[in-house]
């Protein structure tokens, strides 16, 4: 007969000598999907006046600049689930838009179907409403246009609500 000396006679199931591996591989991957789905803000560059000089006498040939400073990114126009033709565009958007020296259109996608497809849909959504901005009398050469696919959503993809909220064009205006 063989007698065991220690404290514990019963095997640990191997399930519970490694449950802190399990869970700090799930506070890892929990960490990183929120990381990658939360939407993140550009960094826009803020002009600042230079500081005023004594002047002796009226420069004469001084001119003024007009600064118009960035907004943030805005909704512009949302679509239809697999459509490059707006569904409603933002009439307060465009017409900031048609004040501004500097235009990107973002194309974004919801998270259905495949990711090339989205893709592509995402950069003709953002083509699209360039034509309705060089329509409305836009300047051509101030607008660029960016498909983001499927990036940054607004919204949860797991809902129709969500998804419909992600399928958009938002303008950043310098």
């Amino acid at each position: 007969m063989a007698f065991n000396l220690s404290k514990n006679n019963d095997p640990v199931p191997a399930s519970k000598k490694n449950i802190w591996v399990i869970v700090s591989l799930a506070v890892v991957v929990i960490g990183a999907a929120i990381w990658y789905f939360i939407p993140k803000k550009e960094v826009v560059p803020v002009e600042t006046a230079a500081p005023a000089m004594p002047v002796s006498a009226p420069d004469t040939t001084a001119t003024t600049t007009i600064s118009i400073p960035a907004i943030s990114p805005q909704v512009a126009a949302s679509f239809n689930k697999g459509t490059s033709t707006p569904l409603s565009i933002s009439d307060e958007v465009v017409d900031k838009i048609k004040q501004s020296h500097k235009i990107t259109i973002y194309g974004y996608a919801s998270s259905e179907g495949d990711l090339s497809v989205n893709m592509h849909l995402a950069q003709e959504r953002a083509e699209s409403f360039k034509q309705y901005l060089v329509s409305r009398g836009v300047d051509a050469s101030l607008i660029t246009a960016v498909g983001k696919g499927i990036e940054n959503p607004v919204a949860s993809n797991a809902t129709e609500t969500g998804r419909i909220q992600n399928r958009r064009v938002e303008v950043s205006i310098e």
